[in-house]
């Protein structure tokens, strides 16, 4: 069973924390933000076997509490979030020349319906816009893709 949904084609994905369970969701994505306070042993622990550390793999925990009372931590931790996704996306376009199974990212709170969707919100509304494509049969594919000027931010842009 899948635990999450993939918008368009702008590499975001958002979904319930199963989908950010590991081992198995670095078959899907390249990086992880974890918007609760809850974590799962393998990205904190020493004696894990998960290897967090490849190059290739991405993990932010923003320690973001359910519901409307924690607003606050929402209005803190959003700009180090984006600034994650907006890296994230920047080297999206060198990682896709160098490997055509380039995987997403996937932005998750516990049930996928409340602090992961206003982050997610919040990066379409800066790193994307309404794109016109053809698909493989000529037909136009109308869509959310990452704009263009999104591949050249740097942590110093941002």
């Amino acid at each position: 069973q899948q635990y999450f949904n993939t918008l368009d084609k702008t590499y975001l994905s958002i979904g319930t924390r199963r989908a950010g369970r590991p081992p198995n969701c670095w078959n899907y994505f390249d990086a992880i933000v974890n918007v609760t306070t809850l974590e799962y042993e393998e990205f904190y622990s020493s004696s894990s076997k998960l290897q967090l550390k490849k190059e290739d793999r991405f993990y932010l925990q923003l320690p973001i509490k359910e519901g409307k009372k924690d607003r606050i931590d929402l209005e803190r931790w959003l700009p180090v979030g984006l600034a994650f996704i907006g890296l994230f996306l920047s080297k999206k376009k060198q990682t896709q020349q160098k490997e055509n199974n380039s995987k997403g990212l996937l932005i998750h709170c516990a049930q996928g319906m409340d602090r992961s969707v206003a982050l997610t919100m919040a990066a379409i509304v800066l790193f994307c816009q309404e794109g016109e494509e053809k698909d493989s049969r000529g037909h136009h594919d109308d869509g959310l893709i990452v704009a263009p000027w999104c591949y050249q931010m740097t942590l110093e842009s941002l």
